[in-house]
């Protein structure tokens, strides 16, 4: 699934919750006191937004719209909540990517700390949410007393902190084809990525930015100008700004390298 993710404008708030009630209708009826989110509308949402200052994020396959999540601004740290994806996208990293995301936009915003809230009647999103690397900073419990949330915070924005496939922002292109981006700076971009057999990507060039491919495991094919040439693991090939290529795994078995870009191929693609 390839997709896109971006800030919603007030205009498609409409669509930020659509895609919630989507999401969240799996917890009608499972959580007491019942998930606030079932209750909000499009009122709600942007009076939300009004009175913390924040906004939301939507997630888009081609023209629809497949996840969304809100965010607040505190005095010390960024907000999420609501994050959301709809049930036939699930299972392609969209939630890590969504949390990827914010972790980007919280460290542009000078934010050190992330925190959001999860049910403890949830096991499920606390698993997913330890998996990234957040930790159990608050525990409440709703005055009912049939159930309670944690708040949960992750240290942000770090310049040496380790970075890997594990917490690197994830999406997809192509045909199930997987990229995490290590470095993603204007002057330099450094991609782990992996493509199943028999998939390729399309035929482009990059006007500014010069490449590096560089095989990790597997059989890589690239074709330069016309010409072809079988990258094996631990080779590696530059590619020239202008020069119109493709890369493409014609083995029977998965393929995955890195690609190293300066300065930064993003908006820098144009199809041959």
């Amino acid at each position: 699934m390839n997709y896109e993710i971006r800030i919603a404008s007030t205009d498609e708030m409409e669509l930020v919750h659509q895609t919630m009630m989507l999401a969240f209708e799996e917890y009608r009826g499972r959580l007491h006191p019942p998930s606030g989110a079932l209750s909000e509308n499009t009122e709600t949402i942007l009076n939300k937004i009004s009175e913390h200052g924040g906004g939301a994020l939507l997630i888009w396959s081609g023209d629809k719209p497949v996840g969304s999540a809100q965010y607040f601004f505190r005095e010390s740290f960024l907000y999420v909540g609501r994050l959301s994806v709809i049930p036939e996208a699930r299972g392609r990293g969209l939630g890590k990517a969504i949390m990827k995301h914010f972790e980007k936009l919280a460290a542009q915003l000078r934010y050190s700390e992330i925190r959001l809230g999860v049910r403890l009647s949830l096991p499920e999103n606390l698993r997913f949410y330890r998996k990234l690397g957040y930790e159990i900073a608050e525990e409440h419990e709703y005055p009912e007393r049939t159930d309670g949330w944690y708040i949960m915070s992750k240290q942000v924005g770090s310049e040496h902190g380790m970075i890997s496939k594990d917490n690197a922002e994830h999406y997809v292109w192509g045909n199930d084809c997987d990229g995490w981006r290590l470095v993603d700076e204007e002057t330099v971009s450094i991609i782990h990525e992996r493509m199943p057999p028999g998939t390729s990507e399309q035929r482009h060039y990059h006007a500014r930015a010069g490449q590096f491919f560089f095989v990790l495991f597997g059989t890589l094919d690239i074709e330069i100008e016309g010409t072809v040439h079988t990258l094996s693991a631990h080779q590696g090939m530059r590619v020239q700004p202008g020069a119109v290529h493709q890369v493409m795994n014609r083995s029977a078995e998965p393929v995955e390298f890195m690609v190293y870009s300066q300065p930064n191929s993003r908006g820098d693609r144009t199809l041959a």
